[in-house]
């Protein structure tokens, strides 16, 4: 029988990454219950960890996002998207499926990664990602599994 998740999606739509497009670089963004709580990471960090990233490594690029609902999610995205445009590089924003950005986020080489077990077990479980940048926080004062795969790089997400 098959196994179902959350909204009766299929176990093997989550590893049915034969349909989906592979981009170069991809930013996967957690905004929407992680505004309301608070446990957002800011856009200054991420703008900051962007300039760090080697422009070659961005190529075929997109932001996986649900889709935006608040102003303050279209201003987020918005300073995001001015940063690319400044910079002279073409996005493309993909808000789909939770199955579907699992795969997109797990075929692309390059993956900035959210507070989001969606964008870490994507990239633990991908054969195509190179490089992975990831959120260091802590939780409890405790580590936590924040290295998905051999080649993680961990960008700072405190305001300190």
């Amino acid at each position: 029988f098959p196994v179902t998740i959350g909204h009766n999606y299929l176990l093997g739509d989550f590893f049915n990454n034969n349909n989906y497009h592979s981009y170069d670089f991809l930013l996967h963004l957690r905004l929407e219950d992680f505004v309301e709580n608070n446990q957002y990471i800011r856009v200054n960090k991420i703008i900051n960890l962007l300039k760090t990233i080697p422009k070659n490594d961005f190529g075929d690029n997109a932001i996986v996002v649900n889709q935006i609902k608040t102003s303050f999610e279209k201003q987020y995205l918005e300073e995001i998207l001015q940063w690319f445009e400044e910079n002279n590089l073409k996005i493309k924003i993909e808000s789909n499926e939770i199955h579907q950005d699992f795969n997109l986020i797990k075929n692309a080489k390059i993956v900035v990664c959210s507070l989001s077990t969606l964008s870490w077990g994507a990239v633990l479980l991908s054969e195509k990602c190179q490089k992975c940048y990831f959120p260091d926080y802590k939780i409890n004062d405790t580590q936590t599994l924040k290295k998905p795969i051999k080649n993680t790089v961990l960008y700072s997400i405190n305001d300190l």
